[in-house]
């Protein structure tokens, strides 16, 4: 059986260890720093836009029509929560800590937990975009990004929401800060940004392709992956993150845990 995905959005708890996220609910679990690659699907998901965890048990996973799973058993089994029912899709998630999380999605929503995803509420925006992607560098410091170049910041927690220049009128997928200055956005037709304190000012890098980018993370020892549409996957290293370079695998050299995807030949891109 051939199957190759749309990346939609990725997280790692460090170097070796990590999950990709995708269309018919798929979500990956990379181990061995990419060698080994185990998938397992959520039913009731038909796209898993975006996954994060707190810790290396506790996770949550979020996608169309407001559906928002948990594990807490390093993404062996995962159950449902329930937002406020607004039904719009949610594109990106973020936990603070293990009990304090955002979620973001259509015409501008917003949704956030104090106690571990056992009850969602809305925050106020402010605009109608879609937001597609959130991190917090505290429970108080975050930003939000989306359609058509949207940034969103905030200082307290998500309580209020200040609009910051993203210099680009594509729309922004994905978020991730390294430290509180040093952050990276990435978006349509091979969009990255960069900024270096605090998002006060975002600077165009070269990604050297033109497929659109869903996710963006920064691991532990300061290596940067991004991944996008038709499997692209880059990679900025330590030592030179102002430069991105595609190191896509061939999907039928990687070695799958589920054996309905090993021989794939679609896959390789």
């Amino acid at each position: 059986m051939a199957v190759a995905f749309d990346f939609m959005n990725l997280y790692f708890l460090n170097s070796k260890e990590g999950w990709v996220v995708g269309d018919n609910g798929a979500i990956l679990h990379i181990l061995d720093g990419g060698e080994t690659w185990k998938l397992a699907k959520i039913e009731e998901m038909r796209r898993v836009n975006g996954v994060q965890f707190a810790g290396k048990n506790r996770g949550w996973a979020v996608g169309d029509v407001e559906t928002i799973h948990h594990t807490s058993d390093r993404g062996e089994t995962w159950s449902r929560q329930y937002g406020p029912r607004t039904m719009n899709n949610l594109n990106g998630v973020y936990f603070a800590d293990k009990k304090r999380g955002w979620a973001v999605g259509q015409y501008g929503t917003i949704i956030f937990t104090k106690d571990g995803g056992n009850k969602w509420t809305l925050q106020k925006s402010g605009i109608g975009n879609e937001l597609r992607g959130v991190f917090f560098i505290s429970t108080e410091k975050g930003w939000v990004v989306g359609d058509t170049g949207v940034i969103l910041h905030t200082n307290d927690g998500g309580k209020t929401w200040t609009l910051q220049e993203s210099r680009v009128d594509v729309n922004l997928h994905s978020i991730y800060f390294a430290n509180a200055y040093s952050g990276w956005i990435v978006g349509d037709a091979g969009t990255i940004l960069h900024t270096s304190n605090e998002g006060a000012r975002w600077i165009v890098q070269k990604s050297g392709v033109k497929n659109n980018l869903k996710g963006v993370f920064c691991a532990e020892d300061g290596t940067v992956w991004v991944v996008g549409e038709w499997s692209a996957i880059i990679k900025g290293e330590p030592s030179n993150t102002t430069t991105m370079v595609s190191v896509a695998p061939s999907f039928c050299k990687v070695r799958w845990e589920n054996p309905m995807i090993s021989g794939s030949t679609e896959a390789c891109r």
